[in-house]
This record gives C-alpha cells, sequence and structure tokens, in this order.
C-alpha cells in the first residue's frame, strides 16, 4: 500500500537528501527492522482524544489498524564533566493516569507510526514475502511528511507545536548463516570484534565448556567538528528466531536546533554512523552473503 501522504509534497529545500557517494552498501542486508524517531518537548495540552481524530484525519486510511501501549520514558544524551557517561532519563510527576502511546498499524503490519505526548516515531518491519526494504531515503521522507502533517495537526488544534530535542534511528539485523550452522556458538564468522578460543591457543588449564550463546553491548561516542553530538549503540544477542543473531544500533542525539531541518541533519549523521558501524563490526564473509556493493 502507497501512503496518500508520500504523495504530497517533497521534504524542504533545506533536508538535503541523498545518499553519500562512499556510504558502504549491500544488495541484501540482513535488516529486519528500521526506526526513525524524534523526540520533542511535551505537549501538555494533548490527550488521547486528540490522537484519534489525528488518526482519523490524517492516517486512517493507510494506517487502518490501531493499538495502545505504554508511554516511552523521554531520554537525553548528556555530555560533560557533570554528566554522568550514559543516557540521562527524566522523571516526571503526573497529574493523571499517563496517556497511551499510539500505533496506527498499515494493512500488511510493514510500517507503522507512534505518537504520544512527546514523541513521533516511524517503524519499517520485514514481514514475510512483504518485508521488501524500502530504503533510508525513501523513510525519511515518509516520516518528515508524516511529521509535518502530525505538526500542522497540533497547531491547528491548539495543542502546541513540535519542539524537537533529541532524534535517534535504529536498525535491527538478524544474522543468520545460510548453511545452518548456529551463530550463537560461532559469532566470529559474523562479527570482527570476536576471537575465538582455538585448541592450544589458551592455557589448558584454563579452558571454558562449550559456549552456548553470546550478548554484549558496547557504547561509542559520535562527533562532529571534534565535539560529541551523540552516541552509537550496539547490541548483541540471540534472537528470537533460532538459530541467529540480533545486532542492534542505535544513534541518538539533540538536533543542533529545534527544527526539523536539524533533526533531518542529524538522522543523516546517525544513519550514517549506524551503518559505518555495521560494516566495521561485521566479517568481509558476511559482506560477501550479503552482496555488498561498495
Amino acid at each position: 500500500m502507497v501512503c496518500r501522504l508520500c504523495r504530497r509534497s517533497a521534504p524542504p529545500k533545506d533536508m538535503p537528501l541523498g545518499r553519500p557517494a562512499d556510504l558502504p552498501d549491500f544488495e541484501n542486508p540482513p535488516l529486519a527492522e528500521v526506526v526513525l524517531s524524534v523526540q520533542f518537548s511535551e505537549l501538555r495540552a494533548y490527550r488521547t482524544i486528540h490522537a484519534g481524530i489525528l488518526w482519523a484525519q490524517k492516517f486512517r486510511e493507510a494506517f487502518p489498524k490501531v493499538s495502545e501501549h505504554p508511554p516511552l520514558q523521554p531520554v537525553f544524551e548528556a555530555f560533560g564533566p557533570k554528566s554522568p557517561a550514559t543516557s540521562r532519563f527524566e522523571l516526571k510527576q503526573l497529574a493523571g493516569p499517563p496517556i497511551p502511546r499510539l500505533w496506527f498499524v498499515n494493512a500488511d503490519d510493514t510500517e507503522l507510526i507512534q505518537f504520544q505526548a512527546d514523541r513521533f516515531i516511524h517503524n519499517w518491519r520485514k514481514t514475510g514475502s512483504a518485508g521488501v526494504y524500502p530504503r533510508y531515503e525513501s523513510l525519511r521522507e515518509r516520516f518528515f511528511e508524516e511529521l509535518d502533517e502530525v505538526d500542522r495537526f497540533l497547531q491547528g488544534e491548539g495543542i502546541g507545536k513540535i519542539e524537537p530535542n533529541q532524534c535517534e534511528i535504529t536498525y535491527v539485523n538478524v544474522v543468520r548463516l545460510e548453511d545452518g550452522t548456529d551463530i550463537r556458538v560461532r559469532p566470529e564468522i559474523a562479527l570482527r570484534n570476536w576471537s575465538a578460543v582455538a585448541p592450544g591457543d589458551a592455557d589448558p588449564f584454563a579452558t571454558l565448556p562449550q559456549m552456548e550463546n553470546v550478548s554484549f553491548a558496547v557504547r561509542y561516542i559520535m562527533q562532529h567538528s571534534g565535539e560529541p553530538i551523540g552516541r552509537l549503540y550496539v547490541s548483541v544477542q540471540p534472537a528470537s528466531e533460532q538459530p541467529a543473531l540480533r545486532i542492534d544500533l542505535t544513534a541518538r542525539g539533540a538536533p543542533s536546533e529545534p527544527t526539523f531541518a536539524a533533526v533531518a541533519s542529524f538522522l543523516d549523521q546517525a544513519r550514517e554512523a549506524v551503518v559505518r558501524g555495521f560494516t566495521a563490526l561485521t566479517t568481509p564473509d558476511m559482506h560477501r552473503t550479503w552482496r555488498r556493493i561498495k
């Protein structure tokens, strides 16, 4: 199904769109999901009924299914000597019950919009034969067209305007081996930063039992002109579809200013950090399997 919003107009001219010429690319990447998200100052006048009106007026045709979920907590990437090297969560005192996060889902479950009082998210998900990845440039265009529609609605209803304070992109990869080898016990086949201990390599009196699976997380600082602008988070864990590994990469940070153009600029940098990071962490053998073209 083609989103009716995607036929409306192109992104503003101050949101340049194009893939960097030297960015690694794969014909058959192991992507299972891609998520674009923007967090903004809380809309205190927003209520659940507004989401219902928004869905009915703007999204019902393209996203006919709706469900409610607990709201996500705000998260900020903090830097500096007085800031911990972790994400900073913001605690709020609620005047009433939390307003749920609404999911608007398309007919074949491949794409969904998530919306709450301080967050807008667009997910693409691989689901069987319908799971052809539309590429970042296409998702980015849809994301900003939808975000613009939401912002216009909020201002038209007197609820407020979207003022971005954080944004992020996540790539979820499910890696399996074509020959059926259990990659949970052979992660070195896919991961460059994992070294297997071969017989004779280690002290014979300090051996390990048979490996069952692997799980770890790494955090990197994203920089621009020598200054930190965000973080790249990488997590590896067994996938629910066994035998496979799930490799998640999330790049998060603040836009340079509270505008959609600045959000677009950060998301482009975040996508580049994710793609280059994934390429650096995975092996040339797997790159051939995924048909790397540059």
